[in-house]
């Protein structure tokens, strides 16, 4: 038997019978990473890859899974920001209603920063860069935001108020919720991108 140390997880191919190590991780540490599609087979990973510092794999209800960390104590967006950092991990990014539900849980009784500003002029995501397309805006935001009330709300809440996205200062203190990247399997018709 072969030992594969450092490997992820693995894709099991059912046709041939083979499995293939992951010996990368999609996102900005590894990238030459080839993207997987879903016809080479079942990717399966080591779920101690998501448990380490305080992380937990969810299942968002459209069958994704998300790494996920709630970090109770308050900071501003940008200490938020370089502490998921230091993490090897970024602020959540929530584009739909299905992963608003998860955060919904995680931040139950307090609000939390998300991963989406303006720091660079308009809204996009930390994750990817992308800017807030309308379907997202209508699918997490409360109605009426982001607004940017009186020019200086330029960083992104999950509030508990309104069970939905809401701009506000950079500046306020916010618990906030980290995500890791994992390797996803792409379907014939998907992107290399998010």
């Amino acid at each position: 038997m072969v030992k594969f140390r450092g490997s992820q997880g693995f894709l099991y191919n059912p046709v041939s019978g083979l499995c293939t190590p992951l010996l990368w991780l999609e996102g900005a540490q590894s990238p030459n990473a080839l993207p997987v599609h879903a016809e080479e087979g079942d990717l399966y990973l080591v779920t101690r890859w998501c448990s380490g510092d305080g992380f937990q794999l969810v299942e968002i209800s459209t069958g994704e899974l998300a790494c996920v960390r709630h970090i109770t104590h308050f900071a501003s967006y940008q200490t938020a920001a370089q502490a998921c950092s230091s993490m090897n991990s970024y602020l959540v990014s929530v584009k739909t209603s299905a992963k608003l539900d998860v955060i919904r849980r995680l931040a139950s009784s307090s609000n939390a920063w998300v991963g989406i500003d303006s720091l660079g002029g308009s809204l996009t995501w930390v994750k990817d860069g992308q800017g807030l397309t309308e379907e997202e805006k209508n699918a997490v935001f409360f109605p009426g935001e982001p607004n940017n009330a009186f020019g200086d709300e330029r960083c992104v809440e999950y509030s508990k108020d309104f069970q939905m996205l809401n701009d506000i200062k950079c500046e306020n203190s916010c618990t906030f919720i980290c995500e890791k990247s994992l390797p996803r399997l792409l379907g014939k018709h998907d992107s290399d991108k998010d």
